[in-house]
């Protein structure tokens, strides 16, 4: 999996790169108590 670094080193014509395939997840459900829970998938 690719590192991905930010900061000043970065902002000056450089820019970040990733791989396209990899799939990103992220839950999205507040914290505490709730009814509905919410996975993203985003990726290949």
């Amino acid at each position: 999996m690719p590192t991905l670094k930010c900061g000043p080193a970065l902002t000056k014509n450089k820019r970040m790169t990733t791989i396209n395939n990899d799939t990103i997840v992220a839950i999205s459900t507040p914290h505490g108590m709730g009814g509905i829970a919410v996975v993203r998938v985003s990726g290949d």
